[in-house]
């Protein structure tokens, strides 16, 4: 298990942290590069340290095979969605990220494509995928359902490194408690320099990656976190824009757990005033504190089940009754239909 100050030495490294523990300059450059793999940011941290790079060039070598893959299929489903006249989609999480943040695409490492498409053109969507040799990954052993009644329909194909996948969302939350609104996020989505898929902005990127990370119950790798660190950093971010987009959409909450992890981590500058927004009050912006104040893989400060934290997040972070009522109505109408199902 890789120590803290390795951790912290790597976020040094990664985003200059302000509060690093004093311990991280003596973590061994093997305990880093451990780090490294296990926080899935291999690229960009080879590309700043030369040892790490020497450490790592296995990794490297494989990283760097998949990132140009995966840039393939981007442009391949830019032309499979032009055929098929498709315009409402934009590309999600890392694959957006990778094209605003990083100095190259492949320093943001990515396993699977994520591409956010409109309600009404989902089954154009699959339908188009299936044509160019995707197909379907949805498990047989989940409940039977069809694209309109899940968050997001799995696709895959098989590729020289091995199957990637690619997630259709439609919506990005199903528990209630959080209103992301899907429509606003495409409406805003820009076409990239150059050509391709559609961009979400980065302040719909900022929230929901905040909103992904507590509804993962703040288990993501790190270069989850590095994202929300250099997006708050962003030319094109406006705050204002921010600070409003996740009052309506619920997720003050989220986003204020998000970027008191990025500033403890990496010291990422926020505006007073942002803080002052959307602060929660003082018992529960504590507790959020001390639930993660950790400073090892994750920012969890104590060991928890996956199942536990993400519960946990959803009560902490919630921005009011209600959104925890919607979530607790939401688990247990799950856990009553998994019963029945496996009878």
């Amino acid at each position: 298990m890789t120590e803290e100050p390795a951790w912290d030495s790597l976020r040094v490294r990664l985003g200059a942290a302000l509060r690093c523990n004093p311990l991280a300059n003596t973590a061994r450059p093997e305990d880093v590069a451990q780090a490294v793999v296990c926080g899935e940011v291999v690229l960009v941290a080879a590309s700043m340290d030369e040892d790490l790079a020497r450490i790592l060039h296995v990794e490297v070598e494989t990283q760097t095979a998949i990132a140009m893959v995966l840039d393939g299929l981007h442009h391949r489903l830019a032309a499979c969605f032009e055929r098929a006249g498709i315009s409402r989609v934009a590309v999600l999480k890392g694959g957006a990220t990778a094209r605003l943040l990083y100095p190259t695409s492949d320093h943001r490492q990515r396993r699977d494509v994520d591409i956010l498409v409109a309600a009404d053109a989902l089954d154009a969507a699959i339908a188009a995928l299936e044509t160019e040799g995707w197909v379907s990954t949805r498990s047989p052993d989940l409940p039977p359902r069809t694209p309109q009644q899940v968050r997001a329909w799995p696709m895959g194909v098989q590729t020289s490194v091995g199957r990637i996948e690619c997630d259709l969302h439609q919506r990005l939350a199903s528990d209630g408690r959080l209103r992301i609104d899907a429509a606003e996020i495409l409406d805003r989505a820009k076409s990239p320099t150059g050509g391709g898929l559609p961009l979400c902005g980065p302040a719909d990127l900022l929230i929901h990656a905040c909103a992904h990370a507590a509804m993962d119950g703040f288990t993501s790798p790190l270069k989850g976190w590095l994202d929300v660190h250099l997006l708050a950093q962003h030319p094109e971010l406006h705050w204002s824009d921010v600070v409003a987009t996740a009052s309506r959409w619920r997720c003050k909450g989220v986003l204020y757990a998000g970027l008191f992890i990025t500033e403890s981590w990496f010291g990422t500058p926020i505006p007073i005033e942002v803080w002052s927004h959307i602060t929660p009050g003082p018992r529960r912006a504590r507790a959020i504190r001390g639930f993660l104040e950790g400073r090892g893989s994750t920012p969890l400060r104590a060991p928890l089940s996956k199942r536990s934290a993400v519960a946990l997040s959803a009560l902490l972070c919630s921005d009011g009754w209600r959104e925890r009522w919607a979530y607790l109505s939401a688990l247990f109408t799950r856990r009553v239909r998994g019963l029945f199902t496996r009878r």
